[in-house]
Parts: C-alpha cells; sequence; structure tokens
C-alpha cells in the first residue's frame, strides 16, 4: 500500500474527511495559531504538523514497533531496557544531550553528546531540560534505528511518549512499569539517592501524575520483582514479535 505524502496545507485539506476530527482541528488550530503569531506556512512547525498528519492516515501500513517504557523512578526502566536488547537483540533509541560525558560514556551508546547551539538545531521529537542541560530524542535517531530494525525501544516519561505518538502513532508500543511510592522510596535508597534527591524526585513524581501513567499506555505491569517483571514482558513481546 502507498504511503500518503502532504507537502501543503491545500493538500492536507484534501484528507480532512479522512482524518478524525479531533485530530484534523488540533492540526488546523495549531498552525493557525502559529501564523497569527508570526511564524510562516512553511517553517519546520508547520511541516511537523504535516507529517502528523500523515502518520495517522497512514496507520496499520507500518510493521515497525517502538517499545516505549515508562514509569517513575525506581520502576526498572533501564534496567528492563537493556533486557530487551540482551535477550531479543532489540536496540535503544539513544538520547542526545548537552552535559559532559561521565568517565566511560560512550557517545553514541550512552548519549549523543553535542553543544548547546547544536542541540537548538536538530529535530527533536521531545525534549527537556535537567541540572540546567538538555535532553532530547531527536527524528533522525529514531528514524535511523527504524530503518534498520523493525523494532526499537525507548525509555520515556509521559510527556515524551505522548509527543513521540504525533509523530509515530502507527509504530508506538507503551508499557507502564507500575510502581508504588513505597516501593520506589525504597529502590531509590538502595542505588545510593540521597534523601533529599528522593524526596524532590517523590515530590515531582506525585505532582506530575507519575502514579497514573498506566493510563497512558497500552500495557501495565506490575513491578513486584524483577524476574515477574521481565516474565510479563516476555509475554507482551511474544504477541509482537511474531
Amino acid at each position: 500500500m502507498a504511503q500518503i505524502k502532504i507537502n501543503s496545507l491545500e493538500e492536507l485539506s484534501k484528507y480532512s474527511d479522512r482524518l478524525p476530527l479531533d485530530v484534523y482541528e488540533d492540526i488546523t488550530k495549531g498552525v493557525s495559531d502559529w501564523v497569527l503569531s508570526g511564524g510562516k506556512v512553511d517553517d519546520p512547525y508547520v511541516k511537523q504538523q504535516l507529517r502528523y498528519a500523515e502518520n495517522v492516515l497512514n496507520a496499520g501500513v507500518s510493521a515497525k514497533k517502538i517499545i516505549v517504557l515508562v514509569g517513575a523512578s525506581g520502576s526498572g526502566k533501564t534496567t528492563l531496557a537493556k533486557y530487551l536488547e540482551e535477550k531479543y537483540g532489540i536496540p535503544r533509541l539513544v538520547t542526545t544531550t548537552t552535559r559532559q560525558p561521565r568517565e566511560g560514556e560512550v557517545y553514541g551508546v550512552d548519549y549523543h553528546f553535542v553543544t548547546v547551539t547544536e542541540f537548538q538545531w536538530l529535530e527533536k521529537v521531545e525534549y527537556n531540560i535537567y541540572n540546567n542541560n538538555f535532553y532530547g530524542l531527536t527524528k533522525r535517531e529514531v528514524d535511523d534505528k527504524l530503518m534498520a530494525h523493525d523494532v526499537v525501544c525507548v525509555v520515556l516519561e509521559v510527556n515524551g511518549l505522548k509527543a513521540l505518538k504525533k509523530f509515530y502513532p502507527n509504530e508506538v508500543l507503551s508499557v507502564c512499569l507500575e510502581v508504588s511510592l513505597d516501593d520506589m522510596y525504597q529502590r531509590m535508597k538502595q542505588r545510593g539517592d540521597s534523601l533529599e534527591a528522593i524526596a524532590e524526585r517523590i515530590t515531582s513524581a506525585i505532582l506530575n501524575g507519575e502514579f497514573d501513567y498506566k493510563e497512558h499506555c497500552d500495557f501495565a505491569i506490575p513491578t513486584t520483582t524483577l524476574e515477574a517483571t521481565k516474565q510479563e514482558l516476555d509475554r507482551i513481546l511474544s504477541s509482537i514479535l511474531k
């Protein structure tokens, strides 16, 4: 089946009756607000919205999958991402950051390290700021990995998941790793986090609704023990890796 391509707002209007009403209204309102604020119709933002429309229209065409692991601190996201790579050969999408490499970190494996100027020019699926450094997932990273692999994985927070779905609505398969507040505290303590850092992180998790992530995900796994979590993740993967 041929992929639909949309290169202008005029072409977008031709597909208005094939897009879900809420999606079409969201795109047109975003573009209208952009233009009214001084933006141009050929700016990257508008092109991003056209790609969003393309992805929705091409639903079901892609066989590629992006497994997104979400959950609060201590839920085991990073450990399970490594498990997917070691057992299934599923590569992890690598985040780009402006912070300096730490001892032992490898460019392209742990992070893509760039300057602030370089980061600003990159087309990003999502990004955030932590300790005065930028962290983000670039579209090139996602596209390059999907070109080389049928299935990839990435660790994101819920806002990153929502942003990724806008770019890749057909490819994203999200898994929430549920963790209780008490378990979160104990696991962060065991890995050596300071009490101040733990308190700050727990407060942030509560305010950002991180304990309700499962409402935004396709699957939810209670993280009781690591082995039980792996088994449940295996069961989920068995239904998609055929």
